[in-house]
């Protein structure tokens, strides 16, 4: 019969300690009933989480029993709280370690910088489920925000698309280096779009920073879902964009040294090709039909590939022990100085054998002599016996060498060294690559390089 009563004066106490704030003991009387109800917040590690009551009823009250069985519920509380957030941080922890190791194990395969931005913005639009996601690399020295790839991409490539550092959001993001969410700019006539070719509702962007100097930015317009952006989104992409630019950083001074690294590898083929005047710019020509040949053949593998060039450089490097006067004799050699001339390639795996990195080389440096028909030297091997970077370059040194002057020779016209090529598949060339470089020549690739 108390039932109706009970419950009108629980709804009424609810809203009387609602308005009231409480924070210490609350106690009751339900009118036209002698039922109490006792209340008291739930406080756990200083979040306010709600009030726990107890209804006594008429002459049973007892106040330190119900403040006994609070501190049992309260302690309970805070143990599942900790339980629970945990388990949170666990999980967000691991989503957190693989979107790190996502992006680690892509920059070990990445070949260029490029690269690393697109496969971190794959990554974000699948964590933060956004619906557009661009991401900027960003030059101080120009005062530019450079748009480096956009998903989904456009039927109008905007990528390469260049943001003035004015006051857009996008630029104060990274002037300021700080995360920025904006729900809602649609709902706001005073809010400009900075890129002309997009007007989302949300933004969540987040700077690409390694030690408070900018190297870019993430922006993620729009959830799949429909709903807005959060902190919780916030704190994945900071954790995505801080990897990412570290990754970028270490890239850029890796594909730096790279450069440099090449650059003295021409240096140091120049420096062969110099030591016969006839030779100049024979091994530079050698890497770029190699390389033409090889994209024939669809070899895309970058190891492959810069082991192709580096190879091609350096294929004569042995010559660098051969005595100058034989090297520049007007006539073709005899017996003896053949057979000093036949040492280079054994000289040059002499002289690069010992240097870290390139074993995949020296195949292109010690057989690039040795023929199809097994007649070569200095093994004599025979068809895919041959080291494939070698049966590449030797094609490519041929050609070069049969439209090069040399003291001894007078050059051959392209068609006649394409026509010399061809007559020696099966014989002192691989055919497969022989097929190749002629592809490779009509469609113009051999011909203009040969013409440098």
């Amino acid at each position: 019969t108390n039932y109706p009563f009970i419950k009108e004066g629980l709804f009424n106490s609810c809203k009387t300690i609602a308005s009231k704030k409480i924070d210490t003991d609350y106690l009751i009387t339900v009118k036209s009933t002698k039922y109490q109800f006792f209340f008291k917040p739930v406080t756990i590690y200083s979040n306010h989480a709600g009030y726990f009551g107890i209804i006594f009823p008429p002459g049973q009250r007892n106040i330190k029993k119900a403040n006994s069985i609070y501190e049992m519920f309260l302690e309970i509380s805070r143990l599942n709280y900790e339980s629970t957030d945990l388990i949170k941080d666990n999980i967000t922890h691991y989503k957190e370690m693989s979107l790190l190791s996502q992006i680690s194990e892509g920059s070990l395969n990445a070949n260029s910088i490029e690269e690393i931005y697109k496969r971190t913005l794959e990554i974000t639009l699948q964590v933060v489920k956004g619906k557009i996601g661009l991401i900027f690399s960003f030059s101080e020295k120009k005062g530019v925000l450079e748009l480096v790839h956009l998903i989904p991409e456009p039927d109008n490539k905007n990528e390469g698309y260049a943001l003035l550092m004015d006051e857009n959001i996008f630029s104060m993001s990274v002037k300021g280096v700080k995360s920025v969410i904006l729900n809602n700019v649609n709902d706001d006539s005073t809010f400009i779009h900075p890129l002309p070719f997009l007007s989302p509702n949300n933004y969540l962007l987040v700077p690409l920073a390694v030690k408070r100097k900018a190297l870019g930015l993430i922006a993620i317009c729009d959830k799949t879902d429909e709903t807005e952006f959060y902190s919780k989104e916030k704190k994945l992409l900071k954790t995505i964009a801080n990897q990412a630019a570290v990754t970028l950083e270490n890239l850029s001074l890796f594909f730096q040294l790279k450069e440099n690294f090449i650059s003295t590898i021409e240096a140091l083929a120049a420096v062969i090709d110099m030591k016969d005047k006839s030779t100049v710019g024979h091994s530079k020509r050698v890497r770029e039909i190699s390389i033409a040949i090889a994209d024939e053949l669809g070899i895309l593998d970058p190891k492959f590939r810069e082991d192709i060039q580096i190879g091609a450089l350096l294929h004569d490097i042995g010559k660098i022990g051969i005595p100058s006067e034989i090297l520049f004799k007007p006539t073709a050699p005899n017996k003896s100085e053949w057979e000093i001339i036949r040492k280079h390639p054994e000289n040059g795996v002499e002289i690069v054998k010992n240097l870290s990195g390139f074993d995949g080389i020296i195949p292109a440096i010690k057989y690039h002599h040795e023929r199809w028909d097994g007649s070569g030297y200095p093994e004599k091997l025979m068809g895919n016996d041959i080291p494939l970077i070698t049966r590449i370059i030797s094609v490519a040194d041929a050609y070069d060498t049969i439209i090069s002057r040399r003291p001894y020779k007078k050059p051959f016209t392209h068609e006649a060294a394409v026509e010399a090529i061809k007559q020696s598949a099966n014989a002192q060339f691989d055919p497969e690559i022989v097929d190749a470089f002629i592809k490779a020549y009509d469609k113009g690739k051999i011909l203009k390089i040969g013409e440098v």
